[in-house]
């Protein structure tokens, strides 16, 4: 049995045992490509009714902004929140923001392109963030490998320009908390899939949403272009919002050369993922304990 394992099976717990959540963790993680295709291909389409209930609940996202992204990867300390506020991860069963070793990434495949055909490129894509789970991908997973936070910013910049959406992925399996960060293109991802088509909320908004400065506007449709929801769309030569579909990626922002549009909180929206904020609120509690 590889370290990785242990230390897997050691964070779970005689808890994770009872539950079987260590066996789920261990075949998802070993084995995660043709997992995610039996999910995207089987799985999905007979129960795609009830993924509102018990699969939502146990496997979802968080949209990111681009910055949000850049604070994961750089954060200097590691992170550890347990029982996250329901503005934040609207969900039951996954409460905790646990980031141990933050500085701890690899890059790997990303599974639901794999299930696609491999049709979109590149294809090495997710990156999964802190411990024991960088460790047990190496070990595992022969197209995975360690890459610095240097090239991991490199790397969300690329897909920031591709028009990609960058997500904190959260899974029950995975020790009940976040896990990884994938850079989803619309055509292939099965979160983004799932919510279209059933109307599946797997996918959290970030928290904040675009404003529409519309004397700045010029009609050009560069942010309708790229908008993955369908949420911002040129009417009458001007740019118009849905707030309701809209996930807050911040894509439509960075490809308006006018400065028309601005990201900013939207309450309607939840709560940020702000790691930052996580940090400095960990600190300051922990502050408040030595007193």
């Amino acid at each position: 049995m590889h370290p990785s394992t242990w230390r897997l099976l050691k964070e779970e717990g005689l808890i994770g045992f009872i539950k079987l959540r260590t066996l789920h963790g261990y075949v998802y993680l070993k084995w995660i490509k043709p997992y995610v295709k039996f999910a995207i291909k089987t799985l999905i389409p007979r129960i795609g009714p009830r993924l509102k209930g018990y699969v939502v609940n146990r496997y979802h996202c968080k949209v990111l902004t681009g910055e949000e992204a850049r604070a994961v990867i750089t954060v200097d300390k590691p992170i550890e929140l347990h029982g996250a506020p329901e503005q934040m991860i609207p969900f039951p069963y996954v409460r905790d923001i646990v980031i141990k070793w933050p500085h701890d990434i690899a890059i790997m495949e990303c599974a639901c392109r794999a299930a696609q055909g491999g049709t979109c490129h590149p294809s090495k894509v997710c990156m999964v963030i802190g411990q024991p789970f960088v460790d047990f991908v190496v070990e595992h997973q022969p197209d995975a490998e360690r890459i610095t936070p240097e090239k991991a910013l490199e790397i969300l910049a690329r897909e920031h320009r591709n028009g990609r959406i960058h997500a904190a992925w959260f899974k029950d399996a995975c020790i009940g908390r976040f896990y990884a960060i994938c850079n989803c293109c619309p055509c292939c991802c099965s979160g983004n899939k799932a919510m279209r088509q059933y109307d599946a909320p797997l996918v959290a908004p970030s928290g904040y949403a675009p404003r529409l400065h519309s004397e700045s506007c010029r009609g050009c449709g560069s942010c309708e272009k790229v908008c993955h929801y369908e949420a911002i769309k040129v009417v009458d030569g001007k740019s118009a919002h849905d707030l309701e579909a809209c996930l807050g990626c911040g894509l439509c922002v960075s490809r308006c050369d006018n400065s028309a549009l601005t990201l900013e909180l939207e309450p309607s929206k939840g709560l940020p993922l702000d790691v930052r904020e996580l940090a400095a609120a960990q600190e300051r509690k922990e502050e408040t304990g030595k007193r």
